[in-house]
């Protein structure tokens, strides 16, 4: 471990020198507080340079680059769900470096080289970057793909069917409909995945247990084995869980993490959770050093036998953005959805938080019922839901049921009827109109 750590802070010394002497943007943000690199000589000095935010990387997208535009080989997007998208340029290197990373976490994960793997991520739609790096792992380590991308499900079934793929990389959600539209056409016998890997949205509790929409996975695909895969489009991939499945394998080799404090940035004790930070290491066209994702999460202390050299991240526990102080308590919604995704008879739901008319803070569920369960265990089936958020939360909460399909529009498509890159289940509407 001691090894590990020297190479590491070996690694950020680089990164930093190289970002400082680059990027026109760190240059400023270190000269500003005084911490040229030269100051840099062990962890604590590291932990003192300032974090870089996402409305960092939006204001300043063009300062950051590191190398000129014409050794550029691509430029890919975030999604924006969460505001302006980022632009970010990719070297040559880059790609050999996303390839290398890509195909290490591959093996992690189990997928070997005599799979298939069906590929549903966008390869080109976009410009996000999710299929590309997962091709260029399958590629280098010789596993052959089925370069589909999302939707066209009938589509996809029937190449499924004719190629039969053992593993499936994707989106929970999308591969939670894919599973059912096999399921309802009676295809599952003759579709048997062995492995689906999933990201951007959790699948696992605290302890790495499946979460409801894990263990929906589980069920629709016939219990194949699923796991949950780790990454972020400024990454992009970064880790996912072996056959021993407890915490996020990060490769210390390509990526230093901290976790800080929510409101000082400040370090926190070993084993606590926090805001994660993550300092790219190697990256040519667009260096990332302390850059708060607005995940909370925390790094395990334990050891895996696994033998590799990595991090153990624990699940992403929620959002610091999407953090929200209701009647005195700071709370995630994100742990409220998983409450509520719990409960067997729920099919589809959403959170809306809002102020009444005494401009206090009141939260709405929207919550779809599973067909087979009778109109008269509605306000049972409300009690309950309200019953689980007192306990766990100590908040009250107003349930109304609506249809499944008006539900589902709201989670999937935006307000110009367009769809959503993820399913969105809550919406803060205290600062609307």
């Amino acid at each position: 471990m001691v090894r590990v750590q020297n190479l590491q802070f070996q690694q950020l010394k680089h990164t930093l020198q190289y970002a400082y002497k680059n990027s026109a943007f760190y240059q400023r943000l270190y000269d500003k507080v005084g911490l040229p690199p030269d100051k840099i000589k062990n962890f604590d000095d590291f932990a003192k340079l300032p974090v870089v935010t996402k409305d960092d990387l939006r204001k300043y997208n063009w300062e950051i680059p590191a190398v000129s535009q014409d050794k550029w080989i691509d430029i890919s997007v975030t999604s924006g769900t969460t505001g302006t998208p980022i632009y970010l340029p990719w070297t040559k290197k880059d790609f050999q470096r996303l390839a290398k990373i890509t195909s290490i976490l591959h093996r992690t994960a189990g997928i070997c080289r005599s799979d298939v793997v069906h590929l549903t991520y966008p390869l080109g739609a976009g410009m996000w970057i999710a299929g590309l790096h997962n091709w260029l792992g399958l590629y280098k380590n010789g596993v052959c793909s089925l370069r589909f991308g999302p939707g066209f499900t009938e589509a996809q079934l029937h190449t499924m069917q004719k190629l039969k793929p053992t593993v499936l990389l994707g989106s929970p959600s999308f591969l939670l409909k894919l599973g059912s539209q096999a399921k309802e056409k009676a295809l599952l016998e003759t579709i048997k995945p062995r492995l689906i890997c999933v990201s951007g949205e959790n699948i696992v509790e605290h302890d790495f247990s499946y979460n409801a929409l894990g263990r929906n996975l589980v069920e629709i695909w016939g219990g194949a084995k699923v796991k949950p895969v780790y990454g972020v489009s400024e990454g992009p991939i970064c880790g996912t869980v072996c056959e021993n499945g407890k915490g996020y394998h990060i490769p210390s080799e390509f990526f230093y993490l901290e976790i800080l404090d929510i409101r000082t940035h400040q370090g926190v004790s070993p084993g606590s959770r926090g805001l994660l930070a993550m300092t790219v290491l190697g990256a040519e066209a667009f260096p990332l050093i302390r850059y708060v994702l607005g995940d909370i999460s925390f790094i395990r202390e334990s050891q895996c036998n696994c033998g590799g050299q990595f991090v153990y991240l624990g699940p992403i526990l929620g959002r610091s953005d999407r953090l929200i102080k209701f009647k005195g308590l700071l709370i995630s919604p994100e742990e409220i959805a998983h409450f509520i995704a719990g409960i067997h008879q729920i099919k589809s739901y959403y959170l809306e938080l809002y102020k009444d008319e005494y401009f206090l803070d009141q939260l709405r569920v929207y919550v779809s019922v599973r067909q087979g369960d009778s109109s008269p265990d509605h306000e049972k089936l409300k009690l309950s839901i309200e019953k689980v958020i007192r306990a766990h939360f100590r908040i009250n909460v107003e349930i109304i049921t609506k249809p499944d399909d008006e539900i589902v529009r709201k989670i999937t498509l935006d307000k110009h009827s367009k769809p959503r890159r993820k399913p969105i289940y809550f919406f803060d509407l205290r600062h609307s109109g």
